[in-house]
């Protein structure tokens, strides 16, 4: 194309398309990065790189600095008992399921002569004999009015198998190792040695015997 003096007019050199991705908006918190000229070619813009990569650092400091929630421990576990309650007289009492092999509803009783009245006898048990005894008699306590052998709790600590007699069988109860206290009640002194404490459940006390104390006793390791 001429001009009127007859040249070739010159064209204007054009200016560069911005380089702006297509898609998803810009991010108005991320500032841009400034440009200079580079003093060795033509007018267009070039990216400082120094100062681009020195941008990126600060970033990545900024965000690594950032405070996390301080995580809280996870809970322990509470411990739980798992104890079987039985009746003798209007009283109950428990041992921990732990130490019971077995409850015989109306065992057969073989007695043996010249024992203490506490010592039932022994009972043939899947072909092992074990020694049976009247627990109620055994601890002294008085409101035991039945004279039928209801339910035998066969119980074993250490080498020791025997068979306790009881009155009834309650339940087997599991409840929060916490929840044994200091007996709030008159304690006979014939069961203190064998008393681990007691339990409450339903508005009544029960008395919670330690098992291991019970059979491995002096007076019990004599007719085991």
């Amino acid at each position: 194309m001429t001009n009127k003096s007859g040249g070739k007019r010159k064209r204007k050199p054009s200016q560069p398309a911005e380089n702006i991705p297509s898609g998803e908006p810009l991010d108005e918190s991320v500032q841009a990065v400034p440009l200079e000229k580079n003093g060795d070619g033509p007018d267009a813009p070039m990216v400082n790189l120094d100062a681009f990569l020195a941008e990126i650092s600060t970033r990545l400091v900024t965000a690594g600095s950032i405070t996390l929630p301080e995580q809280q421990p996870a809970p322990l576990p509470q411990e739980r008992m798992q104890i079987i309650i039985f009746a003798m007289g209007s009283t109950h009492y428990a041992v921990e399921v732990d130490r019971i092999g077995e409850v015989v509803r109306s065992p057969e009783l073989t007695p043996v002569p010249g024992l203490p009245d506490w010592v039932l006898g022994v009972a043939n048990l899947h072909g092992d004999i074990i020694s049976a005894v009247d627990l109620s008699l055994f601890l002294g306590i008085s409101d035991h009015v039945t004279d039928q052998t209801a339910y035998m709790i066969v119980a074993q600590a250490g080498d020791q198998r025997i068979g306790l007699v009881v009155d009834d069988v309650d339940i087997i109860y599991t409840f929060p190792a916490e929840q044994v206290v200091s007996p709030p009640f008159k304690i006979a002194p014939e069961l203190v040695p064998y008393l681990r404490g007691a339990v409450e459940r339903r508005n009544d006390f029960i008395r919670f015997l330690d098992c291991e104390r019970l059979l491995l006793g002096p007076q019990m390791q004599k007719f085991g």
